[in-house]
């Protein structure tokens, strides 16, 4: 068959309108990536925010999915404790308060773009991340600035922690008479919610940080990209844990402060999954998150690694290694999304975001088999789901 001229143009017009069709339909109706994500204490729902600046309300038990704003600000996803209340943040700077059942039932304007939150189950407390003036409590009206933001060797990072944009947002948590907040970043910090003060901070954590308070409110657990990993009590800043190495296993030091006499000792240290590398083949043990999954447990995620580690707060060495799937890769790529994951602790449940592509995926841990299994993947687009 010949082909003419005008039938090369009326198949390449074709091709044209097919790709603008799909831009639309990208633009219009598909959300972006997770950037920040919370679910419910009770671990029935899930609000994010996306890098389209889509919020979503997600429903783990029905796989229902509400999208409640396409102009959100997408670190300000956050359900606030004990309740069916969440909160997110306008491109306005505007917060909404909204309930599951009953929508939405208050507005807050704020002076700053958050860059990670937190709120008391009361209502009455609020601190979060600001890019420009650090970290900030709201109480009684009243704002009170916990920490400056700086540029000073606390924000120094193996990667490109020297800039001032939002390399990583601030990880909140709260104590279990949510009196006292924990905060990390780049310090990990525990502040009183009632008096704006710092109660203490804990030292040796390098870079991009990431710690969590136990359900419990005894333990801090941190982690950071050197890789670094610490437990410590509430009530001290001398670690009571150093997480072991990956690779080599418990770090000996003898005293001395001559590197060449530390030894290592793998005793006790169970083997690392034989994929458990980067998409490339690169192995790499730097902690990108902390998550609660029991009373007792946590889970550590690794910098482009689809694996969650399982741990005993009071044990360096690692219990088992979960499998996350690699199709689709979960969101364990830039610590700016480290908040693109999320545990119900009470329920035993890990949403977390996809690498790339919208959506969640949603896993169920096993306390007594101490298993963790993925149980939905859930889309989030409009058509053609």
């Amino acid at each position: 068959m010949k082909i003419t001229f005008p039938k090369v143009v009326a198949g390449i017009s074709l091709i044209v309108v097919l790709l603008i069709l799909l831009a639309l339909y990208w633009h219009f109706f598909m959300p972006g990536e997770v950037a920040m994500l919370s679910i419910s204490s009770d671990g029935r729902y899930v609000i994010s925010t996306d890098s389209k600046e889509w919020a979503i309300l997600w429903d783990l038990k029905t796989h229902h999915k509400t999208t409640l704003n396409r102009k959100a600000h997408i670190f300000s996803a956050y359900f606030i404790p004990n309740t069916h209340d969440f909160i997110w943040q306008g491109q306005d700077k505007v917060l909404h308060f909204q309930n599951v059942e009953r929508g939405e039932f208050r507005t807050l304007q704020l002076p700053f773009y958050v860059l990670g939150q937190a709120m008391t189950s009361d209502e009455k407390n609020y601190v979060a991340g600001d890019i420009a003036s650090g970290l900030r409590l709201l109480s009684h009206d009243k704002w009170i600035t916990l920490r400056e933001s700086d540029l000073n060797d606390e924000r120094q990072s193996l990667g490109n922690g020297d800039e001032l944009t939002a390399d990583k947002p601030y990880n909140l948590s709260f104590s279990p008479a949510q009196d006292k907040v924990l905060s990390s970043g780049y310090a990990v910090q525990l502040w009183n919610m009632n008096t704006g003060k710092l109660v203490r901070r804990f030292p040796g954590t390098v870079g991009k940080t990431f710690a969590t308070l136990s359900p419990d409110g005894k333990y801090v657990v941190a982690g950071d990209e050197q890789p670094n990993g610490f437990v410590w009590e509430t009530t001290s800043d001398k670690p009571i844990v150093e997480l072991d190495d990956l690779f080599f296993g418990t770090l000996n030091r003898h005293n001395s402060k001559n590197t060449d006499k530390w030894t290592w000792d793998k005793t006790g240290l169970i083997p690392m999954p034989k994929d458990f590398s980067q998409s490339n083949g690169f192995q790499s043990d730097a902690i990108m998150a902390i998550k609660f999954i029991d009373a007792t447990h946590y889970l550590r995620f690794t910098t482009y690694i689809p694996y969650a580690i399982l741990y005993e707060v009071n044990n360096p060495k690692p219990l088992k290694y979960f499998p996350l799937g690699r199709y689709p890769w979960p969101a364990v790529d830039y610590y700016i999304r480290d908040q693109a994951i999320d545990t119900s602790w009470q329920t035993h449940t890990l949403v977390m975001g996809k690498e790339n592509g919208a959506g969640i995926l949603v896993y169920q841990y096993d306390p007594k088999k101490q298993t963790l299994t993925k149980i939905w993947n859930g889309r989030s687009c409009i058509l053609f789901c």
